[in-house]
């Protein structure tokens, strides 16, 4: 996921970069980012919010070559995880039995390989995790948390 998402990012910095003063390629450059993001399952809302912030620090001329523009992007996109909440899953654990997590997403982004990686780091710390796999349309998930887990 972040392969593709890094690559989207790559290919907008290039293009961006050469056309920071002409406000329609940039606006051009920028809507074909935040079409890239959204196809690459990045929330809507936070595809708008990244967009309007290049757009304001350009306007703020904070952003005037393609190093800047880097560093902007890197300072934007950190702080978006430094922003997370931190659960500790394993007291979460301890506190509420039975604990379920629930995984969503589309298909191949890893789910049950995380589901089992998961439920080893559980092992380890004392828990009898039980894995379920709820796959409607995959035949093999049943097959791959025995391998994995």
């Amino acid at each position: 996921m972040f392969k593709k998402i890094r690559q989207v990012f790559s290919k907008f910095i290039e293009k961006a970069s050469s056309v920071i003063y002409s406000r329609d390629k940039l606006l051009e450059a920028l809507d074909e980012l935040k079409m890239e993001l959204i196809s690459n399952d990045v929330a809507f809302e936070v595809v708008e919010d990244i967009s309007e912030k290049i757009l304001e620090a350009i306007d703020r001329k904070e952003i005037k070559n393609k190093d800047e523009l880097i560093r902007f992007l890197r300072k934007t996109l950190r702080k978006y995880f430094e922003d997370l909440e931190q659960i500790d899953i394993f007291n979460e654990a301890k506190k509420h039995k039975p604990y379920k997590i629930v995984f969503l997403g589309v298909n191949g982004v890893g789910k049950t390989t995380t589901i089992a990686k998961i439920a080893v780091k559980y092992r380890e710390q004392g828990f009898k995790p039980l894995m379920v796999a709820a796959d409607t349309f995959r035949a093999g998930a049943q097959e791959q948390l025995k391998y994995h887990g």
